[in-house]
């Protein structure tokens, strides 16, 4: 039973590596050729054709890119970073990450131009184009009249061949004519050696012409694009052609030619691509006209917010209160005092304290009846004071307050 299946399976391999050699093998050359089916086979096979008719599809996406550079430009973009917690240097400089960082961006924009080269563009890759679908006509025209001519070489060596067998065969008859004649004494044994001479001739023309026809057939084989491992000698053209006069004019003959040829049509068009070309080149001097707008947008979250937390606090812990009044500001004045009212300043904050503590009546009296200069100071000083206790940290702007209570309170005793 094994050995059945493996049989099955080898016979499966054998069949499929046949089918697949065939594949690679292409398409077979048929028995049978008339000069139709050569010229078709010779436009799907042909390796120059086919590499000239590659050429129309780079030619029609260029026209297409060249409309398409009109349009206006869309882009974007997206992206998501993942940072682990940890310490990291850069240009000798330590920073720390305390929790795990998830990222997110992304990026929209557009854009538009437009200048005079790009507005000549298409008319050139038009021309290109052209150039191109001309270049295919022309090498069409070219292939058509190679395989006609060779098909015809190898109806003229088949006809050669059939020449020399008739050749061949009437010197054969010649010699035995002469032959019969030497054995009945009407001539000699020259004539005979000569008809024999003559067969031999005959065989080499025979030989050579067989040959030729080998060859051409190869040459038809060749130009139609076909493996030349094909068997030559079975394949039989079946075109007939007939005798006619031509009947052909030079003037007529020539027009034809100068509107109908493609090599002249395609320098036309390529003339006209250099054309455009040199007024797409001066067009670069003049000016041109662009815009772009875009939106893009960042995003990034902790996994843990404790260790943060924790630092903000710490931080806020060991953070002392700074006064910054901006120079235009109305208190910048006051805390920009000279010297002397610093002093003034000093000696107002010992009655205060004197007063509260009880130091004696000679500092009460000070306190309850300062001297007109101090009580002016007072009553100036002490709004500012108040304001700026408004305009600080609470923590101090409610000592900055109660200093400014008292100072009120002392003015107006």
């Amino acid at each position: 039973m094994s050995s059945r299946v493996v049989g099955g399976i080898l016979a499966l391999l054998v069949v499929a590596g046949a089918h697949g050699a065939a594949a690679q093998a292409g398409p077979s050359l048929p028995r049978q050729l008339s000069l139709g089916e050569a010229l078709s086979l010779a436009k799907a096979n042909s390796p120059t054709y086919r590499q000239t008719l590659n050429d129309e599809g780079p030619a029609a996406a260029a026209v297409r890119a060249a409309y398409g550079a009109l349009f206006p430009t869309l882009s974007g973009s997206t992206g998501i970073s993942y940072s682990r917690a940890g310490r990291q240097t850069f240009a000798n400089q330590v920073f720390s990450q305390g929790s795990n960082t998830v990222a997110s961006n992304y990026n929209l924009s557009a854009s538009w131009s437009l200048s005079a080269r790009e507005l000549m563009a298409p008319g050139q890759q038009k021309a290109q184009q052209r150039v191109v679908e001309e270049n295919i006509t022309g090498a069409g025209n070219t292939l058509t009249a190679d395989v006609t001519t060779q098909y015809l070489a190898v109806l003229r060596a088949t006809a050669s061949v059939e020449v020399a067998r008739q050749q061949l065969a009437r010197n054969e008859d010649f010699l035995t004519l002469a032959r019969a004649r030497q054995q009945v004494g009407q001539t000699n044994i020259i004539d005979v050696r000569t008809a024999e001479v003559n067969r031999g001739r005959s065989q080499v023309a025979l030989l050579r012409a067989q040959q030729s026809e080998t060859d051409a057939k190869i040459e038809l084989i060749r130009r139609l694009g076909m493996p030349t491992q094909t068997d030559v000698d079975s394949i039989r053209l079946t075109e007939t052609f007939q005798l006619v006069e031509p009947t052909y004019q030079l003037g007529t003959l020539l027009a034809a030619a100068g509107v109908d040829n493609p090599s002249i049509r395609a320098a036309e068009a390529q003339h006209e691509s250099a054309r455009i070309g040199v007024r797409s080149a001066k067009a670069a001097y003049l000016p041109s006209f662009s815009i772009s707008t875009g939106l893009s947008g960042f995003t990034q979250q902790y996994t843990d917010i404790n260790p943060q937390l924790a630092g903000a606090l710490a931080s806020a812990q060991g953070t002392k209160a700074e006064l910054r009044v901006p120079e235009r500001h109305p208190l910048a004045a006051d805390l920009a005092a000279p010297v002397a009212e610093r002093r003034h300043h000093r000696r107002l904050q010992q009655l205060l304290g004197a007063r509260r503590h009880g130091r004696g009546a000679a500092g009460r009296h000070r306190a309850e009846h300062p001297r007109p200069q101090q009580r002016l100071a007072l009553l100036v000083h002490a709004p500012a004071v108040v304001d700026l206790g408004r305009a600080v940290a609470p923590p101090v702007g409610r000592l900055l307050a109660r200093a400014g209570d008292v100072a009120g309170q002392g003015a107006g005793r």
